[in-house]
């Protein structure tokens, strides 16, 4: 498991995963303890909780970027015979995943700068995104568009959406019909600049986002390229 809080630590266990037939459990023995290593208490000594609860968190700490921590919990029945469970443990991570790079192409796999013909996918490489702490969890899209001369920006009605990544996390995205919202008889629209934006997630909750090269949708077929290799329109969303 991991989190990116770094004041508390919580645990969760089943109503069933501590029984005594013979005495009985004593519920106001049960206490959570936090430690670097299982069973220890290095962190936080043993504190009581409420037995209805089956839960327990422990707050007020200063945990440590990219380090586990376990959590124990201890309960005595009615003679006064104690057990104890550890946790697995959880790592704390605080930092989002390192952004890669998002590369709208052709399907020769050059980068795309304009369409002179009518565009109904997109198609994008993704490579070197990285999380070295919790991994790589998810990734997300939405495409936005903006008109030339205006400041307005539209993006997927939907927002983000998820798609799958190969394990490497060297992705090829292909976006077929992205949005009504953003296509005109069912093509991007003439004359709007696009970009995608991708959003990766570890599998602490944290996020990155990167936006693709820049790219512009022309009817006309005989039009010389309206952006080089060293040109970018930032679409803010």
């Amino acid at each position: 498991d991991y989190q990116t809080n770094t004041t508390f630590l919580s645990a969760y266990w089943n109503p069933d995963s501590f029984q005594d037939a013979e005495s009985g459990l004593d519920p106001s023995t049960i206490t959570v303890a936090a430690g670097s290593s299982p069973y220890l208490t290095d962190i936080a000594e043993p504190i009581a909780i409420i037995a209805e609860a089956n839960r327990g968190v422990i707050s007020g700490l200063t945990l440590e970027h990219n380090t586990s921590y376990y959590v124990t919990v201890s309960v005595a029945n009615r003679a006064g015979l104690f057990v104890t469970a550890a946790s697995n443990g959880i790592l704390v991570d605080t930092t989002p995943p390192l952004t890669g790079v998002v590369t709208v192409t052709d399907d020769s796999e050059n980068t795309l700068h304009y369409v002179s013909i009518c565009k109904r996918r997109i198609k994008a490489n993704i490579v070197d995104f990285k999380d070295e702490e919790s991994g790589l969890a998810a990734f997300q899209w939405k495409l936005c568009r903006k008109a030339a001369r205006s400041t307005a920006v539209q993006c997927t009605e939907q927002g983000f959406t998820t798609f799958q990544c190969s394990p490497d996390y060297d992705c090829t995205l292909d976006v077929q019909h992205p949005d009504d919202m953003l296509l005109e008889s069912g093509c991007l629209i003439s004359s709007y600049y696009y970009q995608l934006h991708i959003r990766a997630w570890n599998n602490a909750g944290a996020s990155t986002e990167k936006i693709s090269n820049t790219f512009i949708v022309r009817a006309d077929e005989g039009v010389s390229d309206l952006l080089n290799g060293d040109t970018d329109i930032e679409i803010e969303s």
